[in-house]
């Protein structure tokens, strides 16, 4: 029941995903909000590979929007670490 919950939630937010790219484009802070919920779902369901693509690519439109000492930046970078227990300073940038 839960991994159908799951699989659920991660079809509304590639939904919510491509609409809201559709609408703001793809670089708006909305998108990296809608990427790093998708990504803690792909952590719950142990699947790091997709967590961390989303993870980065929310990093890259928070960066461009906010800059690296936002504090909607530092939040995602993170839930990042947290959740997937790595370095990000090679992927993503200088350190929170």
């Amino acid at each position: 029941m839960v991994n159908n919950n799951m699989g659920e939630a991660i079809v509304a937010f590639d939904q919510a995903i491509d609409e809201a790219q559709q609408g703001w484009g793809t670089t708006h802070p909305v998108i990296a909000t809608l990427k790093t919920n998708l990504a803690a779902i792909y952590v719950k369901q142990e699947n790091p590979k997709k967590a961390e693509t989303l993870y980065v690519q929310a990093l890259e439109i928070l960066e461009g929007a906010f800059g690296m000492d936002s504090p909607d930046y530092v939040a995602a970078k993170e839930s990042y670490v947290t959740a997937l227990g790595e370095n990000l300073d090679s992927k993503a940038g200088a350190t929170p």
